[in-house]
């Protein structure tokens, strides 16, 4: 066998292979029972993240006021707290940032199982197996 007739034969196989893997619908289950859980476990820690900083930004903001030998000193004993106050914020930030992705990605996932993308990829797969075996198409 020639070596563009073994590409063409490869070609066709991977593009075979990728063409059914794609128009499975167990594995589009599969995508989207993970997704799902996922955005799930996101969301929940987002919304943890998010309480946690609240009940740190409460305390943070607790003052205690002494008065001895009739010297008032007010104290904020909660401002250490500030840089785990810091951290928590932004950790919520990138959990939020996360659920967003994983939420286009539910949403990339149900346009793919569209008939017309799913037409496309199947027309694109047939042009590819074409253009290996018939090279002179793409000219």
């Amino acid at each position: 066998m020639t070596a563009p007739r073994r590409h063409a034969l490869g070609t066709s196989v991977l593009v075979g292979l990728f063409l059914a893997a794609a128009l499975l619908p167990t594995l589009q289950q599969q995508g989207t029972l993970r997704i799902d859980a996922m955005f799930g476990r996101a969301l929940a820690t987002f919304a943890a993240a998010r309480a946690l900083d609240g009940a740190i930004s409460v305390v943070q903001g607790t003052e205690v006021a002494l008065q001895p030998a009739g010297v008032g000193v007010t104290l904020t004993v909660g401002q250490v707290l500030d840089p785990l106050d810091d951290l928590v914020e932004r950790f919520s930030w990138v959990m939020l940032a996360a659920t967003a992705a994983l939420g286009t990605q539910r949403v990339l996932l149900e346009a793919t199982t569209a008939t017309p993308l799913t037409l496309l990829l199947v027309v694109a797969a047939l042009a590819t197996v074409l253009r290996a075996w018939w090279p002179a198409l793409a000219r």
